[in-house]
């Protein structure tokens, strides 16, 4: 696998390295060793982080800081959630909500590799799950519709989730993106929207960048006010987070100084 996608096997990598941790792991994720595309991710993640040391660490901490996201606007009542670009994510799975429904959009040849690879695994546990797949291609507007047409309601609560994804899109392509779903979310919804800093994008010399590069996932847009996404949206901005900011709330002892700046986390909700 190739592309953005090849990506997604590098975070599954993370994710298992972070699940067998004997000390201060942040969660455990059964299923991540199963998504690394046999090594294929664990040797991206090797070459990525010779020119971005500590990444694993961060990418760590998004995926805790996210998981609270979920769990929280479940506690708030909220049964679907809607994760665009989604992956090799399993907190469909690893979160264990029965009563909530996850609607996991990518490219089809991403979830037919995801699904393969996880129906012998779900099947041995008997489990009650509520995963939905919808293969789209979120270029295309037409990703709404199918994502309706898979039983999602927009006139339901709903939290979103964008993760690892706008940084690869064009920046028209990236608000129009997010604008349509937002135009999908009613009342008492929210989003989370990760986005990088237009430095961090523009950084071409850099090794790391150079590496996603070449398996066909140049970074593509950054900005430094995440907040100027969603002027003429109808949501409101809840808050804004780094990983300087994120990082004390999962590891007390951290020295923020040496946390990585260049990665916001915007959660909004809907009304403004």
């Amino acid at each position: 696998m190739e592309g953005v996608g090849r990506t997604a096997l590098m975070i599954a990598a993370v994710r298992a390295q972070e699940s067998v941790k004997s000390d201060g792991r942040m969660f455990v994720d059964p299923y991540a060793k199963y998504l690394t595309g046999n090594g294929s991710g664990e040797e991206l993640l090797t070459e990525y982080e010779l020119g971005h040391p500590g990444f694993s660490k961060l990418i760590a901490l998004r995926t805790k800081y996210i998981d609270d996201f979920v769990l929280q606007a479940v506690e708030s009542g909220i049964v679907q959630i809607v994760t665009l670009g989604c992956g090799m994510d399993t907190r469909s799975l690893r979160l264990d909500l029965p009563s909530t429904t996850f609607y996991e959009v990518d490219l089809p040849h991403v979830l037919q590799y995801k699904n393969d690879v996880l129906e012998p695994v779900i099947q041995m546990e008997k489990k009650e799950r509520h995963r939905v797949s919808v293969s789209c291609d979120l270029s295309l507007d037409t990703w709404m519709e199918s994502l309706k047409s898979h039983g999602f309601a927009p006139d339901q609560p709903s939290a979103w989730i964008m993760e690892g994804l706008v940084m690869y899109i064009e920046r028209s392509s990236a608000i129009r993106l997010i604008q349509n779903a937002a135009s999908l979310m009613s009342k008492s919804s929210r989003m989370i929207v990760h986005t990088l800093s237009e430095a961090s994008v523009k950084t071409s010399q850099v090794p790391s960048m150079n590496t996603l590069a070449s398996v066909g996932a140049p970074l593509l847009f950054g900005i430094d006010d995440p907040r100027e996404m969603f002027q003429d949206m109808n949501v409101s901005v809840s808050s804004v987070m780094t990983y300087r900011d994120i990082a004390p709330l999962y590891d007390k002892g951290v020295d923020v100084a040496k946390v990585s700046a260049s990665s916001y986390f915007t959660i909004v909700n809907s009304g403004k």
